[in-house]
């Protein structure tokens, strides 16, 4: 029920991170428009999430970012580090879920320095080629918008304004966020 971006625009040097408004219930064909962001920072972390609100709601009030070591790769930090201390942290709040022995939550968007990383329901972490990441269910339009256009806000606002158009599930304002690296 809706559309995340994250996209580097590497000739500003600059991390981008949005969300849609909308909030559904996709028994009842129902949406809302929500007040509150699926997006915001954590000290130089940008974070967007789709899932649950209670599980983004964790981590925006609970997760402090583990201190980055010198000389390791982002990569790394993220899968020995960050998702460790998220793990906890859900757990602490009884929002993770163990089943057959997994531990598993919702989807989320990570742009730390010059990097976006997409942590699935597992906890695995990916970072792709490309200068943009997307999730939820906007998912497909958005990539198609993102393909051949520019990395910028602009773009950004294209591609969500191409998942609302074709997805009931995304609803504006877009509410993007921003830094430098």
């Amino acid at each position: 029920m809706t559309c995340i971006i994250g996209l580097r625009d590497r000739k500003n040097k600059r991390l981008y991170i949005g969300g849609d408004s909308c909030a559904g219930d996709i028994e009842q064909y129902t949406t809302y428009t929500i007040k509150n962001p699926k997006v915001f920072s954590k000290g130089d972390f940008l974070i967007g999430y789709t899932t649950s609100f209670r599980m983004g709601q964790i981590i925006e009030r609970f997760l402090t970012p583990p201190p980055i070591p010198p000389n390791k790769k982002l990569y790394y930090y993220m899968i020995d580090d960050f998702i460790p201390e998220v793990i906890r942290i859900l757990k602490e709040h009884n929002w993770s879920k163990n089943t057959e022995g997994r531990e598993h939550s919702g989807v989320f968007i990570v742009g730390i320095k010059d990097s976006l990383f997409l942590v699935d329901d597992d906890y695995q972490v990916a970072e792709y080629q490309d200068d943009f990441v997307v999730c939820g269910c906007g998912k497909s339009y958005a990539e198609g918008s993102l393909f051949n256009d520019d990395s910028s806000k602009a773009a950004i606002i294209r591609a969500f304004n191409a998942a609302a158009y074709f997805s009931a599930y995304v609803i504006p304002p877009f509410k993007i966020i921003s830094r430098t690296y």
